[in-house]
C-alpha cells in the first residue's frame, strides 16, 4: 500500500515508517534520514520524496537442493528434479534439502497475488529445475516455484502479481554480484492457482534448457550439490 499522500503538507514520519515496515526503527530514533536510508534515498532528504511512495523489497533464501528421479512401473526413469520439495519423501525426492528462509515477508505486510499478506504468510513449497527423461537425461526443460498461503486469511484466489523476478546465485549463500539466471514473472509460460480449502497455492513455470549439474546439482546427496541462493525481487508493501 502506498503512502497515502499527494502533497508534502500531509506526509508524516508515521506513514513513511509504516510503509517501509521499519520494525527495526523505534520512535526514539525515527528520523527523516533513517527512513530515507531504508528507502534507498540519498541526502539531501525531503518529505516530498515520499508522496505516493510504495516500498519495494526483496526476499532471499539459501537453498540446499536434492536431486531425484521418478520411474515408471517398468523401471524406466520418467522425470528428473533438482531443487527443493517441502515434505519430500524417498519416492518423490526433497530428502535432506533445505531452505534457509522459506517464508515471507519477514515483517509487515506485502501485496502478493492481489491480497495483503502478513508476516510469514507465504511459504515456498517447491522450487526446482525439472524435465522429462525423453527430452534429456542431463538438462532441465523447466523451472517451477510454488507459493502457499496457509494463513486463516489466505483468500480464495490469487492474481498473477506480487513480484518482479526470480534470481539465482549459484554456488553462493548471498546475493553479491550479478545473478547467474533471472526469470521474470511476466515471462513465465504458466501460472496456475489452486484452492485447497485450508490453503491456496500459486505455481509459476518457465521453459528453459539448463544442465542439472550446474543448476542446483545432480547428486542425490544435497551436501554434494552445495548451497545456492534464490532472490525474489519486487515485493511491494
Amino acid at each position: 500500500m502506498t503512502v497515502n499522500t499527494t502533497a508534502q503538507g500531509n506526509i508524516s514520519l508515521n506513514s513513511i515508517k509504516n510503509e517501509t515496515n521499519s520494525s527495526n526503527i523505534t520512535w526514539s530514533n525515527t528520523s527523516l534520514r533513517s527512513v530515507s536510508s531504508l528507502a534507498g534515498k540519498s541526502i539531501p532528504d525531503a518529505m516530498s520524496e515520499f508522496s505516493g511512495y510504495t516500498h519495494i523489497t526483496n526476499h532471499s533464501t539459501t537453498i540446499l537442493p536434492d536431486f531425484w528421479s521418478v520411474s515408471s512401473s517398468g523401471g524406466y526413469i520418467i522425470q528428473f528434479w533438482s531443487g527443493y520439495s517441502s515434505g519430500g519423501s524417498s519416492v518423490y525426492g526433497g530428502v535432506g534439502d533445505l531452505l534457509g528462509n522459506g517464508s515471507f515477508p519477514d515483517a509487515g505486510t506485502i501485496n502478493f497475488g492481489g491480497l495483503t499478506r502478513n508476516a510469514n504468510d507465504i511459504e515456498i513449497e517447491y522450487a526446482y529445475f525439472w524435465g522429462f527423461s525423453y527430452d534429456s537425461y542431463s538438462h532441465a526443460s523447466k523451472f517451477q516455484i510454488t507459493f502457499r498461503d496457509n494463513s486463516s486469511d489466505h483468500g480464495t484466489s490469487w492474481s498473477n502479481a506480487g513480484f518482479t523476478n526470480i534470481e539465482f546465485y549459484l554456488g553462493q549463500t548471498n546475493t553479491s554480484g550479478s545473478p547467474d539466471l533471472t526469470l521474470a514473472r511476466t515471462a513465465a509460460t504458466g501460472a496456475y492457482f489452486a484452492d485447497g480449502g485450508s490453503s491456496t497455492t500459486m505455481t509459476y513455470m518457465w521453459d528453459l534448457y539448463k544442465p542439472y549439474a550446474s543448476y542446483f546439482g545432480n547428486s542425490a546427496n544435497p551436501s554434494t550439490n552445495g548451497y545456492s541462493t534464490i532472490n525474489i525481487t519486487g515485493l511491494a508493501s
